[in-house]
Order: structure tokens, then C-alpha cells, then sequence
């Protein structure tokens, strides 16, 4: 893929950040997260951009990073309720969605069908 954006920037995420970089030296990586601590982590890793998410529109965020796309390849790696939908929404039409984060406890991930068969 072109552009890859890992939403959810702890241990699992940076390691994806990682390899992503070293395989793929000519795609853009871009990483979205909740911390900017986190997100400091994720450049340090190789990511081409970040997005807080802290109010902004995540998805929009992701298509201006990636020229009006959107993501070519989601990796959701966060495991919060919310990671699901994050990674769809950013994800290009006809791009993929990777779920690696595994929401435990709390309340059920809700994934917006509409933009995965949209």
C-alpha cells in the first residue's frame, strides 16, 4: 500500500509503525492516537504524520495527509471501543481494514456499515 495509518500508537501500533517503515520505504505512514506522548513515540518510530484524536475529525485529518484518499491500508491496533470505526472511516474507498487491537471489557465496538460497503 501507498499509505497505511495505524490508529492506536502502544506497544502493538509502534511495532506496526516499525515494520511498515522498514518494508515499505517508498509508502507514507501516518499514526493516529488519543496521546501525544504517544504520538511523539510514533514519529520516533517512522511516521510520516500524525493526528490527535481529540475532537478534530480523525477521518478528515487522514484524507488531507493522504491527498483527499484516505488510507490505502488501516491498521486498527488501539483495542478501544471506538478504534473499529476510527480505522473504517480512514480508510480510502476500496482500501483494507486490519483489526489487531482487541477491545476487552467496557462497551461493545460499533463499526459504521454504511462506510465499509460504501
Amino acid at each position: 500500500p501507498r499509505t497505511l495509518a495505524v490508529v492506536g500508537c502502544g506497544g502493538l501500533g509502534l511495532s506496526c509503525i516499525a515494520i511498515a517503515k522498514a518494508v515499505n520505504q517508498h509508502g507514507k505512514v501516518f499514526a493516529v492516537d488519543v496521546s501525544e506522548t504517544a504520538l511523539q513515540r510514533a514519529r520516533e518510530a517512522g511516521a510520516d504524520g500524525v493526528v490527535l484524536d481529540a475532537g478534530e475529525s480523525v477521518h478528515e485529518a487522514v484524507e488531507r495527509l493522504t491527498g483527499g484518499r484516505g488510507a490505502d491500508l488501516c491498521v486498527e491496533a488501539s483495542g478501544a471501543a471506538s478504534g473499529p470505526a476510527t480505522a473504517v472511516l480512514c480508510a480510502a474507498r476500496g482500501g483494507r481494514v486490519v483489526q489487531v487491537g482487541l477491545p476487552i471489557g467496557g462497551e461493545d465496538p460499533r463499526v459504521p456499515m454504511g462506510a465499509v460497503v460504501g
